[in-house]
């Protein structure tokens, strides 16, 4: 039998982007990670908001400037690689990615308080500028399998039948078929995936696919790439050697990539009677820009102990999406083979504004002379303030409400513990961390997307130059569902282990 292979392609068009915008969006760019900017602060799993002195210092608690007593130029590479383990219709499969990435560039310029300040209490007010990084988007996930329920075109032919309970044909004969979408549903429509089929039984014709209910060979991939970081401004003061004052004018910024193919085959022992194989890719580029501010305080009531409050607006993210997706499908029809390809228009971006959620810190901090520190951290979010907005059209405000619904409804408030110590012998320096992070998701088991890190690190300290090494594995438990369905929807169960190794290059003055 003769085959047709038919190729759809489609840009994502403004007037229906809004729909793009999801729950897992709002997660993905409103968590941040303070495991990753400098290898001092990855030792010890970010645990220094009540202890300072170090650079992440500006990206959580500001008054930690407030600790340096001299200027300091710092630089930090980074390494960082993801392995994930998934499980996908009962088979399992491992991928891996790495990417070689610049976790901190900072500068802490120390200014003496003159004397009038000083009459007052103030001993020192500093200042720093630079950049932390907050995030990796990058991970790989792929999964394969047998699926004998159902197709990602079963959840397509549900939807337009719930709109077209009766197709109606135009005076030519052409089907009138409402609620088609120009980067899923038109798709599988031009290339004859879906199709009208009048039933005998009610003579009303609906719209079908060959395989509804599933019987194909599934595979699917997922690759994300990018990551978020922050310029940050900070200024801080110290009063008496007992309060420490410090506030960040952070911009963070990010950029997300992400692609995804499946890719279905006839696994019938017969065959299906048109269809063989079909492949559907979508690439979705998330980039912008935003602004926040942060306050933080340390006390040190006495020597060995300091407590650290720190809170955190939320970000105002200007937010740029572009999308666009492929579809393949490989049928037989009519004895004959034909190529076609279908364009919508050419790539368009949408516009749209994101706030992410507050947050709020609070740590402790022990000194133990000369010989080392233990830091403890506790921070809170709630994930259920973020919300969508958009830039462009008043009237998608409306599509977005449907969006932060689903944000209030579907997620909770986190909360993230960090502990870490660092230790002194003479000129060396060791360090180890832990910190575990509840899941934003409301519906969740006890595993999925909860974070674990635990890290290690190791120093050189000179009177004008420091050499810092920083590990941390961290690892993550999460779900991705390809495609969903009217019934349980397939899913891909992914165990994700990150690590990060940096090397920190200081320099004193």
């Amino acid at each position: 039998m003769k085959k047709i292979i038919v190729i759809a392609i489609a840009a994502f068009i403004a007037s229906v982007s809004v729909n793009a915008q999801t729950v897992q969006d709002a997660v993905r760019y409103s968590t941040l990670s303070y495991v990753g900017s400098t290898a001092r602060s990855t030792g010890m799993a970010g645990a220094f908001g009540a202890l300072g002195g170090d650079f992440l210092s500006l990206a959580t608690n500001p008054a930690g400037i407030a600790v340096y007593r001299s200027g300091e130029l710092s630089f930090t590479p980074s390494v960082f690689t993801a392995n994930t383990s998934s499980e996908f219709l009962n088979n399992k499969t491992v991928e891996s990615a790495s990417k070689f990435n610049i976790g901190n560039i900072g500068l802490v310029i120390p200014f003496e308080a003159g004397e009038n300040a000083q009459k007052y209490g103030f001993k020192m007010f500093n200042f720093g500028i630079g950049i932390n990084r907050t995030g990796n988007y990058r991970r790989n996930i792929y999964g394969k399998g047998y699926n004998g329920d159902n197709s990602i075109t079963t959840g397509w032919v549900d939807y337009l039948n719930s709109v077209n309970p009766n197709i109606r044909f135009d005076e030519e004969g052409n089907p009138i078929i409402y609620g088609l979408d120009s980067y899923s549903t038109r798709l599988a429509w031009n290339t004859n995936l879906i199709f009208t089929y009048n039933d005998p039984s009610s003579n009303l014709t609906h719209l079908l696919s060959d395989m509804y209910g599933g019987q194909v060979n599934q595979s699917v991939r997922l690759n994300t790439s990018g990551s978020s970081n922050e310029y940050d401004m900070t200024f801080g003061f110290n009063w008496n050697d007992i309060i420490y004052f410090g506030t960040t004018m952070g911009i963070p910024y990010l950029y997300y990539n992400e692609r995804y193919v499946l890719t279905e085959t006839d696994a019938t022992e017969y065959g299906h009677d048109y269809f063989n194989k079909m492949s559907y890719s979508t690439e979705l580029k998330t980039s912008g820009t935003g602004i926040n501010l942060k306050f933080g305080a340390i006390i040190k009531p006495v020597q060995f102990l300091r407590i650290g409050v720190a809170y955190h607006t939320p970000s105002w993210y200007d937010l740029k999406d572009s999308y666009i997706a492929v579809m393949d499908a490989d049928l037989d029809l009519n004895g004959n083979r034909n190529f076609k390809s279908y364009h919508d228009d050419a790539e368009l971006y949408y516009k749209y504004k994101l706030k992410t959620p507050a947050r709020y810190m609070a740590s402790l901090g022990l000194v133990i002379g000369q010989y080392g520190m233990i830091g403890a951290e506790y921070q809170y979010v709630d994930y259920t303030t973020a919300k969508f907005s958009s830039k462009e059209d008043i009237y998608a405000d409306d599509v977005f409400e449907i969006t932060n619904s689903d944000i209030v409804n579907s997620l909770k408030a986190t909360s993230t513990f960090r502990f870490g110590t660092e230790w002194a012998i003479g000129i060396f320096r060791i360090r180890g961390g832990y910190s575990f992070g509840t899941s934003p998701y409301l519906a969740t088991d006890d595993l999925n997307d909860q974070t674990e890190t635990f890290s290690l690190g190791a120093g050189l300290r000179f009177e004008k130059f420091l050499l810092d090494f920083g590990y941390a594995r961290t690892k993550e438990y999460g779900y991705f569902y390809p495609y969903t369905v009217a019934y349980p929807s397939p899913n891909v169960k992914s165990v994700y282990k990150y690590d990060q190794m940096q090397l920190t290059l200081g320099f004193r003055f």
